[in-house]
């Protein structure tokens, strides 16, 4: 097992469920395909192509304030439920003051060192909670697996404040050291989860000409999972590279982290090498998915324990 100290204190997974308490709500325009946002400050300082209506001129009575002109468009864009210009849409924005504790996620099989939440290993959407426990010790037909990792599904009930296991996902190809659940994504009923098992080649010296590869599973509405797709890495992405490390899913759109770990340079550590980055974008169609875009994020030295972060928001891809 691994004894990093962070594994300490990863046998809990704190969910936090916010309760807001309004304290004045600020309207802004908000791009329902972009995303972008313009607030009322912004407007009043110009060069937006928007302008605010005066609500006492009795010309703009028939509006309901406030509202804005564009002058592009020539349109208003008013406070009127399901008013629209172009993609723009009018939005309130709140002021969080207070947050409230409701429930602490139990591991449904404790086990110390386990990783249990660990890092992007949980994710929520809707009413699902996905927790990956990549350090997991499992027994599937008789065979003891170290270190193979699982994932659990958990159904947020919004009523009692309360998440219940819905299902345990096994890892489909189970290994010793594969840490399965090591990172997973919910995007409504569609979920990610790759393995990271370089940690477990590395430590032993053992190199692998395996293509790195993760799963797509699909949820039902009890939460209950089925797998839907393995997807695999370019064959220059071996399991002692890393792939998956982070990953965005939104649609039929998944984008992956991968590094390519090509030399190594024990100047740099005992596990340290030069290496090349990439975000790999891809299209997932019923039980297939392929490349659409590779982004070259560059050559960089790499040690281990370090991880390519991005996040995607809308049109915008952050790195």
């Amino acid at each position: 097992m691994e004894t990093q100290f962070k594994k300490i204190v990863k046998l809990l997974l704190i969910l936090w469920i916010f309760t807001q308490f309004l304290v004045g709500n600020n309207v802004v325009l908000f791009n329902s395909t972009t995303h972008e946002t313009i607030r009322p400050q912004e407007i009043a300082a110009g060069g937006t192509g928007w302008m605010l209506l005066d609500a006492n001129n009795s010309n703009y009575s028939t509006y309901t304030h406030p509202a804005y002109y564009n002058t592009s468009l020539h349109q208003v864009l008013d406070s009127a439920n399901g008013s629209k210009v172009g993609d723009w849409v009018l939005e309130y924005s709140h002021k969080v003051t207070a947050l409230t504790y409701l429930e602490r996620v139990r591991n449904p099989n404790p086990e110390a060192g386990a990783e249990f939440g660990e890092s992007d290993a949980f994710s929520a959407s809707g009413n699902f909670l996905a927790v990956g426990s990549a350090y997991a010790d499992l027994k599937i037909d008789g065979t003891s697996y170290l270190d193979a990792g699982v994932v659990y599904i958990f159904r947020i009930d919004n009523n009692s404040n309360s998440c219940h296991l819905t299902d345990t996902i096994l890892p489909p190809m189970p290994k010793l050291g594969l840490r399965f659940g090591h990172s997973v994504k919910l995007d409504g009923n569609q979920l990610v989860v790759t393995s990271r098992t370089r940690t477990h080649l590395l430590s032993n010296s053992i190199q692998s000409n395996n293509v790195a590869s993760l799963h797509l599973f699909e949820l039902d509405e009890n939460g209950s999972s089925s797998l839907k797709q393995t997807v695999s890495a370019p064959s220059y992405i071996t399991e002692t590279d890393e792939f998956g490390y982070s990953t965005e899913i939104s649609g039929e759109f998944l984008t992956v982290a991968a590094i390519d770990h090509q030399v190594v340079d024990t100047n740099i550590s005992s596990t340290g090498s030069l290496a090349s980055t990439e975000l790999l974008r891809y299209k997932t169609q019923n039980s297939f998915s392929s490349i659409i875009q590779k982004i070259d994020l560059g050559n960089t030295t790499r040690t281990s324990g370090y991880e390519i972060v991005f996040s995607e928001y809308g049109r915008r891809l952050v790195v």
